[in-house]
């Protein structure tokens, strides 16, 4: 049997017959989503927060508050002994409730937080901050923590990098002495 090669219909036939038939391309896409034959399209509504989400572990905890940006970093710190609960070292599979204390290391900043939401979704940042609290001394350091190294950054003086082709040349001069020559003179 033959192979048989038959044209692929261009983007615009495909839109004409649509057209010729009453319809556009979006009411064909939404046509297949309505299930019950209405020409809504079924969305999905955003689910608050809940105050109580059972069995959440650590490692999700801190990664949905927006302690780290993945999972993998919040598993890694919690391995690495940076989040103490209760003042104790922890794995990552430990559940959390409301309550519990928390100290946790990243980077050069330490943050005391008490859980105030136990809940396993990533949510925007400012319904992240909800669900600790930061301990006042804590903020406190950190910001001083933060201005101090803004200090040392500012007060650090500045290398004006590698040296060019006539920089390089005089500083061999000066090495080998006044003409640049070695030997006798």
């Amino acid at each position: 049997m033959p192979f048989i090669v038959r044209p692929t219909p261009a983007i615009g036939d495909i839109v004409s017959a649509l057209t010729s038939q009453g319809r556009n391309a979006a009411d064909v896409g939404q046509q297949q989503h309505a299930a019950d034959g209405s020409d809504k399209v079924p969305t999905r509504k955003p689910q608050a927060m809940s105050a109580v989400s059972p069995d959440v572990r650590i490692d999700k905890w801190l990664w949905a508050a927006r302690f780290f940006k993945t999972r993998a970093l919040a598993r890694e710190a919690v391995l690495g002994g940076k989040v103490h609960l209760d003042g104790h070292r922890v794995k990552p599979g430990r559940t959390l409730k409301v309550g519990d204390r928390m100290t946790l290391n990243r980077g050069e900043e330490q943050f005391d937080i008490t859980v105030r939401v136990v809940s396993d979704r990533r949510t925007t940042a400012p319904q992240a901050r909800e669900m600790f609290s930061e301990d006042p001394a804590s903020l406190q350091r950190r910001e001083a923590a933060a201005e101090q190294r803004k200090r040392d950054r500012d007060a650090r003086i500045e290398s004006p990098g590698r040296p060019n082709k006539r920089e390089r040349r005089q500083i061999i001069g000066f090495i080998r002495g006044k003409n640049g020559r070695t030997g006798s003179e």
